[in-house]
């Protein structure tokens, strides 16, 4: 019976009859149809595969589809392969048992029916319907060429298909990014990452040591570079420090105006103390300032207070503003970053607060707070922004190379 129905299709396409060949779609029995090449195949250049049933149902995908220009199938398997290219000097075929090639142009007339007239735009697909004909986007097209990536691996290019990229390059994580054609008919989806954070150094190479690095951290995009200083990359958590050339320092101090003449003395308190700040810690995906990190503060005496905070016990009865003493100064010049300006800092002392504060400039800001066992702490979580009037020497830092394996 089938042999009977493929004798009668051939006979129908040799006599161009086209509105009976619509009942006749799932046959395969090449021998009698035209243009088509037998044992050979075009590699590369793929749209989609699938399984049809028939080469008549592979051959009218193709048509319906403006980016096809021929296609592939395997008579033992159905499986159809649309591609975007046709066979010529500059792309042989290649031998492979079993498939058949043929080009789209050569069976156009055969096949479009109610598409025949309908011109798609590129990367889309004629619908025949019941009211007539649509055209929907269903191609991504050639997978784009992102920055990084190289090596580029696909299967196809309708929704559903992804495109692999091989990342690497100087600061670069060598990693494999993916896009996916989504059902807008656009690749979606991850680009090659720039180096972000020490513990992408660590993650990188294991031979990498603690020292001034250029990294990209995700609060800035991950294409603004910083100059980080990466401490504990030989452990398993790496921590993240801006290295501040210019004086940070914090003071509480243990003296306290006594009686209404306001005299300062010297008392034993063990809360009061002085550090300086040679580094401070961040999360760079934030830039947020760790306050309490007292891994690079000199300890001048008494014990340490948090980055940015100035306080005393000076003030213990209300009236010796004078007399407060408590101090910070933030001085960020020379890091290629200022603290945020939308920073505000917040009275936490009932008898006094805030008796001098100066933003001198994006980078230096200066407090004298106090009272009584108080003074004036950031309200606002302290971060980090670019700073793009200084230029930092490329050689005050090393970049990080990481090697796809």
């Amino acid at each position: 019976m089938k042999m009977t129905r493929c004798f009668m299709l051939g006979i129908i396409l040799l006599l161009n009859v086209q509105s009976v060949i619509h009942a006749y779609l799932s046959c395969t029995n090449t021998t009698l149809l035209h243009n088509v090449t037998t044992g050979q195949m075009l590699p590369n250049h793929k749209i989609q595969s699938f399984t049809a049933s028939g080469l008549m149902i592979c051959a009218r995908e193709c048509v319906y589809q403006t980016n096809c220009l021929s296609f592939n199938f395997d008579t033992e398997s159905g499986l159809c392969e649309l591609t975007r290219a046709i066979a010529g000097s500059s792309l042989p075929l290649v031998s492979n048992i079993g498939y058949l090639y043929a080009a789209k142009s050569d069976w156009v007339t055969a096949i479009s029916e109610t598409c025949r007239h309908v011109n798609c735009p590129p990367n889309h697909r004629c619908v025949p319907g019941l009211n007539g004909t649509r055209c929907v986007r269903n191609d991504c097209g050639i997978p784009p060429t992102i920055e990084f990536g190289s090596s580029v691996d696909y299967r196809g290019t309708v929704p559903g298909y992804t495109a692999s990229y091989n990342c690497s390059g100087i600061g670069v994580k060598a990693e494999v990014a993916t896009l996916f054609c989504s059902d807008k008919g656009i690749w979606e989806g991850q680009q090659c990452r720039r180096v972000s954070s020490c513990e992408d150094i660590r993650d990188c190479d294991s031979s990498y040591v603690d020292g001034e690095y250029w990294l990209y951290p995700n609060a800035f995009g991950n294409d603004e570079r910083v100059k980080v200083y990466c401490h504990g990359l030989t452990t398993d958590s790496p921590t993240d420090y801006i290295t501040l050339p210019k004086e940070n320092r914090i003071l509480w101090p243990h003296k306290h105006a006594v009686g209404y003449n306001c005299d300062l003395v010297t008392t034993d308190r063990t809360d009061s103390g002085e550090s300086v700040f040679d580094k401070i810690r961040i999360t760079t995906s934030t830039m947020a300032i760790n306050q309490s990190d007292y891994q690079f503060a000199r300890l001048l005496w008494g014990i340490n207070h948090e980055y940015g905070n100035a306080q005393d016990c000076s003030n213990s009865n209300g009236v010796c503003a004078d007399t407060v003493i408590g101090y910070f100064k933030i001085d960020t010049r020379e890091t290629g970053l200022m603290i945020n300006r939308t920073a505000v800092w917040r009275n936490t002392t009932y008898s006094f607060g805030m008796k001098y504060f100066n933003r001198s400039s994006d980078h230096v800001i200066e407090a004298v707070c106090g009272g009584w066992c108080g003074g004036c702490l950031a309200k606002t979580p302290l971060t980090l922004e670019l700073d793009k009037s200084t230029v930092l020497p490329d050689g005050s830092a090393a970049d990080v190379t990481c090697t796809f394996f």
